[in-house]
């Protein structure tokens, strides 16, 4: 593997970095304590080598969850669409990462009762060339 999770993660900020209303507040798998909203984080939920008979993986999807978090429902709906305009679709080279192409999968509605914060989750294949 050419790549690592960290490049990944870095490629992830950068694409989110246009999108209105982040300011790049995007974090690794949990928010900071006293985080500012709007917000994100991401994390990789699974990693699969595509199957080659006599050689080592020229490919490798990443399940990537992007979550999102604020204090209302139609931000956080806002935000999402933002962050899927950015990542959905997207092919080429991020932060030495060469990626082959990025597709949204799916996505759900969550309320964090604890902190009063609205949550949606998006899910993403990212095919990575090594």
């Amino acid at each position: 593997m050419s790549w690592d999770y960290n490049s990944v993660g870095k490629s992830i900020v950068k694409l989110l970095s246009g999108v209105s209303g982040l300011n790049s507040r995007v974090y690794p798998m949990i928010l900071p304590q006293g985080c500012i909203m709007p917000a994100a984080w991401y994390q990789l939920i699974s990693l699969l080598p595509t199957d080659v008979k006599e050689t080592t993986s020229k490919i490798d999807i990443c399940h990537i969850q992007i979550s999102v978090f604020d204090t209302t429902y139609s931000s956080v709906n806002t935000l999402a669409g933002g962050i899927r305009t950015a990542l959905d679709g997207y092919s080429g080279e991020s932060e030495g990462v060469t990626i082959d192409s990025i597709v949204f999968s799916d996505e759900t509605d969550l309320f964090e009762q604890d902190t009063l914060l609205f949550h949606k989750a998006q899910d993403y294949f990212i095919r990575i060339k090594n």
